[in-house]
C-alpha cells in the first residue's frame, strides 16, 4: 500500500512546487475508472499481465504551454499525475470494462509507446483555440502495434483557464479511448 501513497504524495509535491515557483498551472483528469463511459464489450476476451507505458515524449516535464497574442508566454501547463502512470491505468481500466483480464501472471503485457500528450493555445487578437493532442502506439499482447491518436479543439474568447484546458484534454482522451476500443 505504501506505493500508491508515495505516488500521490509525489504528485501533490510536484503540483505545489509548480505553484510556488509560478511555473504555470496544473491540469488534472479524473481517473478513467470513475467515469460514466459507454465501453463496448469485447467479442473475444483476452488476458494481459499488465499495461506498460514507455514515455517517448521529448518534453516530459510539462504537457503544454499557453500563449497570448504575439506569442507572449502565459506559462507552462503541467499534469497532476505522471503521464505514463495515468495512461497505463486508463488503458487497463478500459480493457477491464470491455471484459478483458488485466493482471494475469501468465499472459503477455499491453505495451504502449506514448509519443504525444500535449496542450497548447493558438491565438489571435480575438480568441484562443485550446488544442489537445494525444498519440500512442498500442500493442495488445502479441498483436502488432496500432497507432491511435486524437485531437480536440475548443475556441474561447476569454482567458483559457486550467478548467478549460482540462476539459479539452478530457475530450481528446475520451476520443482516444473510443478509438482504442474500436481497435481491439
Amino acid at each position: 500500500m505504501a506505493g500508491i501513497f508515495d505516488e500521490v504524495a509525489a504528485d501533490v509535491a510536484r503540483d505545489l512546487d509548480n505553484r510556488i515557483h509560478r511555473r504555470g498551472f496544473t491540469v488534472a483528469l479524473a481517473p478513467w475508472s470513475s467515469r460514466e463511459v459507454n465501453v463496448p464489450q469485447a467479442v473475444e476476451r483476452h488476458s494481459y499481465s499488465d499495461v506498460q507505458t514507455r514515455d517517448m515524449r521529448t518534453d516530459r516535464g510539462r504537457i503544454g504551454t499557453r500563449e497570448a497574442a504575439f506569442g507572449v508566454s502565459m506559462g507552462d501547463v503541467f499534469f497532476a499525475r505522471e503521464v505514463p502512470d495515468y495512461v497505463s491505468e486508463a488503458v487497463a481500466d478500459q480493457l477491464r470494462a470491455a471484459g478483458h483480464t488485466v493482471g494475469a501472471s501468465d499472459a503477455p503485457p499491453v505495451r504502449i509507446d506514448l509519443s504525444k500528450f500535449w496542450l497548447h493555445t493558438d491565438t489571435t487578437m480575438l480568441y484562443w483555440d485550446v488544442v489537445a493532442e494525444v498519440a500512442m502506439d498500442v500493442s495488445l499482447g502479441d498483436a502488432p502495434a496500432r497507432h491511435v491518436d486524437c485531437r480536440a479543439v475548443e475556441r474561447t474568447y476569454i482567458y483559457p483557464t486550467d478548467h478549460l484546458l482540462g476539459s479539452v484534454l478530457d475530450q481528446c482522451f475520451t476520443e482516444l479511448m473510443g478509438k482504442l476500443a474500436a481497435a481491439e
